[in-house]
């Protein structure tokens, strides 16, 4: 399995524990490989230097951070056996959220987001980019209500005394509304966040 975009592998902990036994992450961003077992290792590469063939390669939350969008699915395809599956997690586009957010949609996070797509868009993509699409789940949660809320009174989400994950602003029952409200978005494919299963 692949991780592109892994940072420091928390999320293949997880698999590790579970019984894979060959994961790679990669990450630009980290500040030098880690090897913690023969082969669970994340290395610091970009994706365009991989070189390796996987059975499983999942971008979760990375995409939107890329720019050339279409060459790093065909690379994904390219990298990927032939009977492989794809999982893509992004944020999307979600009319609901943006009539009542407007640019302050935490999903938007400009300019850290290169692209934020529409359903269309990303399936549009996706099979230029060779893929057929077997499942697609909408996924958001209550951060994408308590992030665009924070961002509406301009207070930013790691670096401020206010942001909920400092000093959880919001009450309890304020969340568990959203919570409902986001759930509620998700089973309507109105969410702002979506995973994507594919294959060749």
């Amino acid at each position: 399995m692949l991780d592109v975009g892994s940072g420091s592998g928390e999320l293949l902990k997880n698999f590790y524990k579970a019984g894979c036994n060959d994961l790679t992450g990669i990450d630009p961003y980290i500040k030098k490989d880690i090897i913690y077992k023969e082969k669970f290792r994340i290395e610091k590469k970009e994706l365009f230097d991989v070189n390796r063939v996987f059975d499983a390669i999942m971008l979760n939350h990375s995409l939107e951070h890329m720019d050339h969008q279409l060459g790093v699915l065909k690379k994904l395809y390219s990298i990927l056996s032939g009977d492989g599956r794809l999982l893509i997690r992004i944020p999307i586009v979600s009319k609901p959220l943006v009539e009542e957010y407007g640019p302050n949609v935490v999903s938007l996070d400009a300019p850290r987001h290169f692209y934020i797509h529409s359903f269309k868009s990303i399936s549009l993509l996706l099979e230029k980019g060779g893929f057929v699409t077997e499942k697609v789940i909408y996924d958001a949660h209550e951060f994408s209500f308590w992030g665009s809320e924070q961002y509406k009174k301009n207070i930013s989400l790691h670096n401020d005394p206010e942001s909920y994950l400092v000093k959880k602003t919001f009450p309890d029952v304020q969340m568990a509304e959203w919570r409902n409200r986001i759930e509620e978005l998700n089973k309507r494919n109105e969410s702002d966040n979506l995973a994507i299963y594919l294959k060749k």
